[in-house]
């Protein structure tokens, strides 16, 4: 028998505002999946009349509740390359100060 230590899935849904219950439950999450819709560059007012996350914000969630690793994913646009990819990346580094991994999927 080998051994086996329990891991810990979190997703958190494309919303601006992650209640505090539902954020409680994705603490100390070994990997936490975060939908990013918008970023920094598409500006608050916009992000306040969509009511979407960003990559800077799911990095400071990750942060705040230990999470091991954050992926992003949803992203918005049509046309999604690997730069556009790549800058929400460090955008969500940003707000993280490498206290988790960043991925996107």
């Amino acid at each position: 028998v080998t051994s086996f230590r329990p891991r810990k899935f979190a997703f958190v849904a494309d919303h601006r505002r992650v209640p505090v219950p539902m954020a409680q439950l994705c603490r100390n999450a070994d990997l936490m999946v975060h939908e990013a819709t918008l970023s920094k560059e598409d500006g608050l007012d916009k992000i306040k009349m969509r009511g979407h996350s960003t990559p800077y914000r799911a990095g400071i969630l990750g942060k705040e509740l230990g999470c091991k690793v954050v992926a992003l994913n949803h992203f918005a646009g049509t046309t999604v390359g690997r730069d556009y990819v790549y800058s929400r990346v460090l955008e969500a580094r940003e707000g993280n100060h490498k206290a988790s991994q960043i991925i996107a999927s």
